[in-house]
């Protein structure tokens, strides 16, 4: 990973100076329940979790580094970024101006990224001054380390029933196919709201593509847009696929869905129990769906 590096020492001290106590506006940011740190295991929960959130980082406030101190470090999920003020969850929830920081195009930063951030104990109104930010696994690695489906925050720009598009927080327009998503929210999702995907294939394009991504090796898949404010609710949550039964034997089963075929597995014979073929069901699964074999833990039928 390349590291986004404090600007040169000349350039910080200049902005010192000329900000002085000067306070810019910043909205409010959203923030997610606190996380364990990389080193002591899955950080699902801060992800799946995520909601808006009222916390020092609404202040109005502009936090520049002081000329001298002591380098501080802390790891976890960025939870919240909005303006100048990254909110990231780690063994504590904590806020940062990264007004000193540069980013560059190969390391965004983005709601659902672990980062280490390297800060000044020289908090205002709970916000701490950034000298660095470090993207140590991206939005899609940290998925794929807690084997389950990546996820991306931002504002939904357009969907309809074939195609998707979001703008991230780093800036990027991203593109999903829709054919087989589902909406997630207690009322309208329209143009400007903002969301969270969940999706199978790939929006980092600098990362090729395995062997076996067959399918999710192009456009990716939308499989959820969730509205913010039903993040937590059970269809959010659920995690499921519906086809219909191609061939099925004992814990086996082929599941031939809108985008392709899925070869399913599940650990109790119990589940496939009254099933056969030709039948459309829905299929909940653990994991990720772009995994060889689906691991089916419950099975619904249409």
């Amino acid at each position: 990973m390349k590291k986004i590096t404090l600007l040169a020492a000349l350039a910080a001290a200049a902005v010192l100076a000329a900000c002085g106590s000067k306070q810019t506006e910043n909205v409010p940011t959203q923030s997610a329940a606190p996380a364990e740190t990389q080193a002591a295991g899955p950080l699902t929960d801060a992800i799946a979790e995520s909601k808006p959130d009222v916390s020092a980082a609404d202040t109005q406030v502009s936090v520049s580094l002081p000329e001298e101190y002591d380098q501080q470090f802390f790891e976890g999920v960025v939870s919240g970024y909005e303006g100048n003020v990254l909110t990231v969850d780690g063994t504590s929830s904590m806020s940062f101006d990264i007004s000193a920081v540069e980013e560059d195009d190969e390391s965004l930063i983005v709601r659902g990224c672990y980062v280490e951030v390297i800060y000044a104990d020289a908090a205002e109104s709970g916000v701490y001054p950034a000298e660095a930010v470090t993207v140590l696994n991206d939005n899609e690695q940290l998925a794929q380390q807690e084997e389950r489906d990546p996820v991306i925050f931002g504002k939904l720009q357009y969907m309809d029933i074939n195609e998707i598009s979001l703008v991230d927080d780093a800036g990027r327009t991203l593109e999903f196919d829709g054919a087989i998503a589902r909406k997630v929210s207690f009322g309208e999702i329209k143009p400007g709201d903002e969301v969270r995907i969940t999706y199978a294939g790939t929006i980092n394009k600098s990362e090729e593509a395995g062997d076996d991504a067959g399918i999710f090796s192009g456009t990716p898949f939308a499989l959820k847009v969730v509205a913010l404010d039903a993040l937590k609710s059970e269809d959010a949550e659920a995690n499921y696929v519906d086809g219909v039964i191609s061939t099925i034997d004992g814990t086996s089963m082929t599941l031939s869905s809108p985008i392709t075929d899925f070869e399913c597995s599940a650990a109790d014979a119990s589940v496939f129990s009254g099933l056969a073929e030709e039948q459309k069901i829905r299929a909940y699964y653990s994991g990720s769906l772009t995994d060889i074999v689906l691991n089916i833990t419950k099975v619904e039928q249409q």
